[in-house]
């Protein structure tokens, strides 16, 4: 083989490395964005990982679930709405919608303040239970109540 011919395997060897990991660095940025955009809300406010899950602790008794938990909202002025949707299955689908509403019309603190809620609804024991926050899924991690617990003084220790 000629050195004229080598040296072009050479440049051509380094430019196809140049080029692979030219387009290796864009794909894995451009997936990162899209992760990035994935975790927005409808404002555009990026969402914490802790708000990809909610946890809530259930009863269920006499054909009537109750689920409680506590949601961060990004400022003190926010509130926290739900809408619950149930679906005519076997079992039945049930899709708790929890909306993050900011009605304050003036400048509000970027503290993030807990809000608790309790969601109750009459579905089966075996009813599938789904949530969106401001229209995005998120987790819904169910802990079961012990029977003797109040839901309306709760507490909810997650280790992790």
């Amino acid at each position: 083989m000629e050195p004229e011919q080598k040296s072009h395997k050479v440049i051509i060897s380094v430019v196809v490395i140049i080029v692979l990991v030219v387009l290796g660095i864009w794909w894995f940025t451009g997936n990162e964005r899209k992760a990035d955009n994935l975790n927005k809300d409808q404002t555009g406010e990026q969402l914490t990982t802790d708000q990809n899950t909610i946890n809530a602790k259930r009863a269920f008794i006499d054909g009537t679930h109750t689920l409680v938990g506590q949601i961060d909202l990004p400022t003190p002025c926010d509130l926290l709405d739900y809408s619950v949707a149930i679906a005519e299955s076997v079992p039945e689908q049930v899709a708790i919608n929890f909306i993050i509403i900011n009605e304050s019309e003036g400048a509000c603190a970027q503290v993030i303040t807990p809000a608790r809620f309790k969601v109750t609804f009459a579905a089966s024991a075996e009813a599938i239970i789904g949530a969106t926050l401001n229209g995005v899924p998120v987790i819904l991690n169910i802990i079961e109540a012990a029977e003797d617990e109040n839901l309306d003084d709760f507490e909810i220790y997650i280790k992790g």
